[in-house]
């Protein structure tokens, strides 16, 4: 079966919810000033890849277009930049300012992401991602190939994301069963987002 890869605006909001009542409890009572917490559940899974994610979100969070733009993969990034062009008058930094208020509630001054649960998923398609992108128009097959020869790993990631909103006593997944292409390269680890 194949899948389909939604553009990275779209990948935060195409989720189910609810929680088991293990998460659940897990949230309770956090407040407004932890820090967001990782939770990996795949041994296997290469740690930095845990830490890259986490700063994409907690960049997402704080509204930092800097912190944003130093974990996604640079050759994504412009590409990505050039294809929203190519729609119309959105910018890199525009869509991520989208992003960011993509999680505003109404009736909620503020949220803050609390949990981050991570796992590879069970089954990887990186091929699929790849021919996705490809035909949605954001990048052809010669920015495929360089990526491919770029990179040491490329991976496709689970990730369930909890919000806290002001007001509640628990957190919420705002993202759940998501999915996140990763990629390691000899500069690091980075994301598609």
């Amino acid at each position: 079966m194949k899948r389909i890869y939604a553009l990275p605006l779209v990948l935060l909001m195409l989720t189910a919810c609810g929680t088991s009542a293990t998460d659940s409890e897990s949230n309770r009572n956090i407040s407004m000033t932890s820090e967001l917490v990782v939770s990996i559940s795949d041994e296997n899974f290469y740690e930095p890849y845990g830490d890259c994610i986490k700063r994409y979100f907690e960049a997402i969070e704080a509204g930092d277009f800097s912190g944003y733009t130093e974990t996604v993969y640079a050759p994504y990034q412009t590409a990505y930049a050039e294809f929203l062009q190519s729609k119309g008058d959105a910018t890199l930094e525009s869509n991520f300012k989208s992003l960011q208020q993509q999680f505003d509630e109404d009736g909620y001054a503020d949220w803050h992401f609390t949990n981050l649960e991570l796992s590879y998923h069970a089954n990887e398609d990186i091929d699929a991602f790849f021919d996705d992108y490809v035909e949605f128009g954001v990048f052809d097959e010669a920015f495929v190939t360089a990526c491919k020869e770029d990179a040491i790993e490329i991976r496709d990631v689970q990730f369930t994301l909890y919000a806290l909103y002001t007001g509640d006593t628990e957190a919420t997944p705002v993202v759940r069963d998501s999915e996140m292409i990763v990629i390691r390269t000899d500069e690091g680890c980075y994301l598609f987002g």
